[in-house]
């Protein structure tokens, strides 16, 4: 018993940080996936953004103490929303887990056992599941998740592959010296990701831990307002990054082409699958930076949003990459 108890105590806090604004449709979900957790030294703070549904109730309907409750003063943005809450934590490591999405019950507990045996460390992140309203698994893929460790500062900004949001654990004085969360309505996890990622390792667990879950009414639908956040974060890297790196000038400005290219075609194909022409998007990534996949996302639409999905679809299916979300 002792023994436990002095293990206890040299475990790690981690802070779980929950915003919410109306969100009690998958809510009992999110928090039950941090109770069932295997590691057990944690608190939550949850953030109520000015929710005007039964999001407080639920969670208040929980006794367990270390679920901790806090309500705005008014209505921010996502980001502003994340920082206020990151000032109530009091752990050492954090983790954001959103309303809609759940952990494993192993999720926090394997990273700890990774940052254990880890200098200079800022995030530890994982492979993931996605589902859709009804829980039902949309990513089936044959190919394995892209990750990368170690610096994966260019490799994020181009994004070669993506951080899944809810599988990550950040150290919180390695944020807090890099800067908190910004402003911004949609990509403040991208912009948070890129500054850790500037001035700390990043370590990846080879196992799903967290579900992300795809629904019509979350943020992420809204691709024309994320590309400009998107092109704002880039502008912003283009007059900072040369004080931070040995790149040279010209092979800054192509990683930053590069990165503005697959943005612009990320929209198009979004656009596509939400019922737009995204022609202006591809044109945009082909003047960016010619790529052969640019090209065929411009000849799609010549096709029509229809026909262009069906064959996008197949597409995935035949190169092992899954269903779209």
């Amino acid at each position: 018993m002792i023994v436990e108890e002095e293990k206890l105590k040299s475990q790690p806090l981690i802070s779980v940080i929950m915003n919410c604004y109306n969100s009690e449709t998958y809510l009992r979900h999110a928090i039950e996936s941090v109770l069932n957790q295997s590691y057990q030294k944690w608190e939550l703070i949850f953030w109520d953004n000015k929710s005007t549904d039964d999001s407080a109730t639920i969670f208040k309907s929980y006794k367990d103490p270390r679920l901790l409750y806090f309500c705005a003063n008014e209505h921010t943005t996502l980001g502003t929303a994340r920082s206020l809450a990151l000032e109530k934590a009091n752990g050492e490591w954090c983790g954001i887990l959103d309303c809609d999405d759940i952990w494993m019950p192993e999720k926090l507990k394997f990273q700890v056992d990774k940052i254990s045996i880890t200098n200079n460390v800022g995030v530890v992140y994982s492979d993931f599941n996605i589902i859709s309203h009804d829980g039902r698994e949309k990513r089936i893929a044959k190919k394995p998740y892209k990750a990368f460790e170690g610096n994966v500062f260019e490799k994020i900004l181009t994004e070669e592959f993506t951080v899944c949001w809810p599988t990550v654990l950040f150290n919180k004085k390695a944020l807090r010296e890099v800067g908190s969360f910004s402003g911004f309505r949609y990509l403040e996890d991208f912009d948070v990701l890129l500054r850790l990622a500037l001035k700390y390792q990043f370590l990846y667990i080879n196992k799903k831990l967290a579900s992300y879950r795809v629904h019509s009414n979350q943020n992420s639908i809204n691709f024309q307002i994320m590309l400009e956040e998107k092109l704002l974060i880039f502008d912003y890297w283009n007059t900072t990054w040369e004080k931070h790196t040995e790149l040279t000038k010209e092979n800054k400005k192509l990683v930053l082409k590069k990165g503005k290219a697959k943005a612009n075609f990320i929209a198009g194909i979004n656009a596509i699958y939400y019922g737009n022409n995204g022609i202006k998007y591809f044109i945009k990534s082909l003047k960016e930076l010619y790529s052969n996949k640019a090209m065929f996302g411009f000849a799609l639409c010549l096709v029509g949003p229809k026909f262009a999905v069906m064959i996008i679809t197949k597409m995935r299916k035949f190169l092992g990459y899954g269903e779209y979300y």
